[in-house]
């Protein structure tokens, strides 16, 4: 299932042509003369941070690199790099995010479906600010006939850039530059994650998103993550490659550190909501085959009725794809990919950086090309069924991708051996159902309204801008859902998928953390369990 290809998707590569964009060129980005200055993550514990008013990243993207040999020796690292990425895919795919919404609706995040394992140069024994910014600027350059090893910057999408170093590389950090004129934003973990893969890139993280530029907080260069230095929790075991923990960060709202670690609940939408689990969830997936969430140890259940949700596995896993007639794992340390049939599980394959799912089944190698997974068979196409995108999504019959670069969406049918072109540029792309052909992407500017794929390359205006949205269509209704930015203004719908800019009505009053599109409903997980300190 794995291995390094050509870039290109058939023909077609996703960093291809370019149809006409939906908006008006982006205005240019800011010029930086000069290297930024970092901010280090070892500040003391009792600064409480203040909104300065700079900018933070609504709609963060995050793209992992591994600098050096040290990550891909015969005899892994403990933790290893996979034991990294999966704490990385637990951190997007659970609620440790979501309180970030208080920063001017800061939203949940993704996960670029590919890591860059640079092992050609070696990182310096005490990486400076410039070391890390001329490393990305290489790995962000795009070889002839190529692909880069990471996305160039957008000056309209909210990426980070995270490098990993060897332990005792100096203290992790963050900061800005430019790459061809285009602000980036990066960080640096170097201690190996211990004593738990997650906790140094949480910290990271949560302070990128919240202060890119090193503006937006204060006094000087106190942090939400810094407010809460030495506050943690373990998560899962305390197997370095099988565990993980998070920083706690500072909430403005509450005054004081929290770390959200569960959603309340998940209710059902068929035209009334039905609350269908009591319990608090972590993670939760949608696909034909069912419905399936992880509880409190991470256990996964699918479910069979209200309140009934029978376990089908106890394996820690880092991600899940539910599909037409089972589902697929990631294991904790992205290692190997199994396969539930609705009996038993059995490893399939792997190692993988992400899964994509909703009717076909789909796994990224660790670069992040995407390969068809056959149930039938129990196995994979023989060869990668396209190049690297920054995101992919299923619908009932469909695979999309969204170019390296943000610049085109292509489509994929299902067995299928070309590509082609759907749209423009876009922020991110969204697809549901049981039945093909229904996408959704939001713009590639300060808007981020959200648009519908009509066919061909056309789409229509489909509403403002959301936290998140979620399409479901079953042969007869086509509908579009979504979350205010700001994710306590409950949950809209489009009164008209057919029609440009019409009117969304609220179905959902209570604030929403999280929606998720069934086959023919919609799901939506409850509010936030989280601890203070």
């Amino acid at each position: 299932m794995m291995g390094n290809q050509s870039s290109g998707i058939s023909e077609h590569r996703l960093t291809g042509t370019r149809v006409a964009r939906w908006f008006a060129a982006a205005l240019s980005a800011l010029l930086i003369a000069v290297l930024c200055p970092s901010k280090a993550s070892a500040l003391p514990a009792s600064c409480t941070p203040v909104d300065q008013g700079g900018p933070v990243l609504l709609h963060p993207e995050v793209s992992l690199s591994f600098w050096g040999s040290y990550w891909t020796s015969s005899t892994p690292p403990t933790p290893s790099a996979g034991a990294h990425i999966g704490s990385v895919q637990k951190i997007i795919n659970g609620p440790y995010l979501s309180l970030l919404n208080q920063y001017r609706n800061v939203g949940l995040g993704r996960m670029v479906p590919g890591v860059n394992m640079a092992n050609a140069t070696q990182p310096p024994t005490t990486p400076t600010d410039a070391d890390i910014v001329t490393f990305l600027r290489a790995q962000m350059t795009t070889p002839s006939g190529g692909v880069s090893a990471v996305p160039p910057p957008n000056a309209n999408a909210d990426m980070v850039y995270v490098v990993y170093v060897p332990p005792g590389s100096g203290n992790s950090r963050h900061s800005y530059s430019t790459f061809n004129g285009v602000t980036f934003y990066w960080a640096m973990i170097s201690d190996g994650g211990y004593p738990f893969p997650g906790l140094a890139v949480s910290h990271e993280l949560v302070e990128t998103i919240t202060d890119p530029l090193i503006t937006a907080l204060g006094p000087g260069t106190c942090e939400i993550a810094d407010a809460c230095e030495g506050n943690y929790i373990p998560k899962l075991t305390t197997d370095p490659n099988n565990g993980y923990a998070v920083t706690a960060y500072w909430s403005a709202a509450d005054q004081k550190c929290v770390i959200p670690t569960e959603w309340n609940g998940i209710y059902k939408y068929d035209g009334v909501w039905t609350q269908i689990d009591n319990r608090n969830v972590r993670q939760i997936y949608s696909g034909r085959y069912g419905l399936i969430a992880t509880d409190t140890n991470d256990a996964v259940s699918r479910f069979v009725g209200v309140n009934n949700w029978p376990i089908i596995g106890t394996t820690k896993a880092s991600t899940y794809a539910v599909g037409d007639s089972g589902v697929l794992m990631l294991a904790s340390d992205v290692s190997s990919v199994s396969y539930y049939n609705g009996t038993t599980w059995s490893t399939v394959g792997g190692p993988s950086a992400s899964l994509i799912g909703n009717g076909p089944l789909y796994a990224t190698d660790p670069t992040g090309y995407p390969w068809q997974f056959i149930p039938s068979s129990k196995t994979w196409t023989s060869g990668p069924v396209g190049g690297k995108a920054v995101q992919f999504v299923c619908d009932g019959t469909n695979l999309y991708g969204l170019a390296w670069d943000h610049g085109s969406i292509y489509s994929h049918p299902t067995m299928g051996s070309t590509w082609t072109l759907v749209g423009g540029s876009a922020d991110e792309i969204f697809a549901g159902g049981i039945f093909a052909n229904y996408l959704a992407a939001t713009t590639l500017d300060a808007n981020k309204y959200v648009a519908l794929w009509t066919g061909g390359t056309s789409w229509i205006g489909a509403g403002g801008a959301g936290s998140q949205f979620a399409l479901t269509n079953d042969g007869a209704n086509k509908q579009l859902y979504g979350i205010t930015p700001s994710r306590s203004g409950g949950v809209w719908k489009s009164s008209n998928v057919t029609q440009s800019y019409p009117t969304w009505t609220q179905i959902r009053t209570t604030p929403t953390g999280r929606i998720i599109p069934g086959p023919n409903l919609l799901y939506a997980a409850g509010g936030i369990t989280y601890s203070t300190y």
